[in-house]
């Protein structure tokens, strides 16, 4: 048995799980407002009562964001990967068509991009536990709707997870300097 069977079987057990309408809505629906408050939470607890500092960090964090966005899609391109609804037969895919190459999963590269950029929220561990929790449930969950192979979600949350850490290191030391010069 190689390894893409192994992948293939994976896949259609989370992809066959089971046509459950309230998850096929949940995952349609709930994952961008969740980025969007935990991408928002990440820029306002960054430096409390500093608003220098936060707008530095807005502006750092959305230029992470398009930076995991485009090196993510440029892997795409030269890996060129098939998508599961291209390469098996009975995909369930909730009725979209999903085109274009699969490998790695931009989504699950945001999604570990958040939780990479956890440590800037300052939260409790109950915060930061639900966010992860949330972020590997959503990538998990682009499998289920049949636009990735389990390895694509993995290795795209492992990207925006390294890319996160290292921008973390580099933001933490730019807002060190910014609220160094503060008046």
């Amino acid at each position: 048995m190689s390894l893409e069977d192994i992948e293939a079987g994976v896949f259609r057990a989370l992809n066959h799980a089971g046509e459950l309408p309230w998850l096929d809505w949940a995952v349609e629906t709930l994952p961008v407002p969740i980025f969007t408050v935990a991408i928002a939470g990440i820029l306002w607890r960054a430096a409390p009562g500093c608003m220098k500092v936060r707008v530095a960090t807005g502006l750092a964090v959305l230029l992470f964001l398009l930076v995991l966005v485009l090196l993510c899609s440029e892997f795409k391109d030269a890996i060129g990967r098939l998508r599961p609804g291209q390469r098996l037969e009975a995909v369930r895919t909730g009725g979209r068509e999903w085109t274009g190459p699969s490998f790695p999963s931009c989504n699950a590269a945001l999604w570990g991009g958040v939780t990479g950029l956890i440590p800037l929220l300052r939260a409790g561990r109950a915060i930061c536990g639900a966010l992860a929790g949330a972020a590997a449930l959503f990538s998990l969950l682009r499998v289920y709707q049949g636009a990735h192979w389990l390895s694509d979600v993995l290795a795209g949350f492992a990207l925006g997870w390294g890319l996160a850490v290292a921008w973390t290191v580099v933001l933490r030391g730019f807002v060190m300097r910014t609220a160094a010069i503060q008046p």
